[in-house]
C-alpha cells in the first residue's frame, strides 16, 4: 500500500499545479484537482509518478454525490471564461430543503444565477497539526462570529457557517471553516 503520507504530498502538489494554472481554490472552487498515482503493484515494482487532472464539478449534481462537468477542449478557453465570468466557477449551491449548505438534497448552482447560498469565504481556524477536535458545538459557536463579520458587508443576509467535521480535522488537519450567505 502507498503510504497516507506519499498521497498527502501528491496531493498537495496536484493542488498547487492547479493554484498555479488557474488560481487559488477559494477563487474557482467547482475546479478541482484530481491526484493518481500508480498501483501498489507498479509502486513495488519501482513506479514513481504522479499524474494531476484539472476536472470541473458539474451545476445541478448533488453535493453529497457530484458529477464532472465536460471542460472546454482548449485550455485557453478555460483561462478566458474564468477571467471573464469568474462567478462560472465560484461555489453556490440550491437548496429546495432549506436545511443550509451541504444538505442532504443540495445541489451544485450557478453563481451567476440566483442560488440560494453563496460561499463568501473559507477562515482558517487555530489548531495545531494534530490538535484534538474542539467538538462541533465549539466549532458552530466560533464559525458563527466569525462569519458574521464577513456577512455584515451583506446586510440582509443569513450567515451560516460550515466548520471542519472530526474526520477532516484529524485526517487532514482541515482547519478552514466556510462562511456562507443566503440569498434568499
Amino acid at each position: 500500500m502507498v503510504s497516507s503520507t506519499i498521497v498527502t504530498a501528491a496531493s498537495d502538489t496536484c493542488r498547487t499545479a492547479r493554484d498555479a494554472l488557474v488560481g487559488s481554490t477559494t477563487g474557482a472552487p467547482l475546479l478541482v484537482p484530481l491526484t493518481f498515482l500508480p498501483s501498489v503493484k507498479e509502486w513495488d515494482s519501482g513506479a514513481r509518478w504522479v499524474r494531476c487532472d484539472l476536472a470541473e464539478i458539474a451545476i445541478g449534481s448533488g453535493v453529497g454525490e457530484p458529477r464532472l462537468a465536460q471542460l472546454p477542449t482548449r485550455f485557453s478557453t478555460l483561462v478566458a471564461t474564468l477571467k471573464s465570468t469568474p462567478k462560472r466557477f465560484a461555489l453556490c449551491e440550491d437548496d429546495p430543503a432549506n436545511n443550509g449548505p451541504d444538505g442532504a438534497q443540495t445541489t451544485y448552482a450557478d453563481c451567476t444565477g440566483g442560488a440560494d447560498w453563496t460561499m463568501v469565504t473559507s477562515l482558517t481556524m487555530a489548531g495545531a497539526k494534530g490538535a484534538p477536535y474542539p467538538g462541533l458545538a465549539a466549532l458552530k459557536k466560533i464559525g458563527a462570529t466569525r462569519c458574521a463579520v464577513v456577512v455584515r458587508a451583506t446586510p440582509g443576509h443569513e450567515a451560516f457557517a460550515e466548520p471542519p467535521t472530526q474526520t477532516l480535522w484529524t485526517s487532514i488537519d482541515d482547519r478552514e471553516l466556510d462562511c456562507w450567505i443566503n440569498n434568499n
